[in-house]
């Protein structure tokens, strides 16, 4: 995963034409983020601030942690 700065007004300001299309301003904090990093996508526009770690992964029914089972 590629990891992206931290972009300020400066530098936003600083940016090409081509770059700026890529960041947003968060409405609900005001930091610009990149909208190729889709962890900063969702933390600041899906999920209302919540940092990936505090974000629980819960397996549907049916799946199992038994991979010596053969299919069949």
């Amino acid at each position: 995963m590629q990891a992206y700065p931290v972009v300020t007004d400066a530098k936003y300001k600083k940016l090409g034409r081509a770059e700026r299309k890529h960041f947003k301003r968060c409405p609900e904090c005001g930091k610009w983020f990149d909208m190729r990093d889709l962890d900063d996508v969702f933390f600041h526009c899906v999920d209302g601030h919540v940092d990936k770690a505090d974000i629980q992964f819960r397996e549907p029914s049916g799946w199992s942690d038994d991979t010596t089972r053969a299919a069949g």
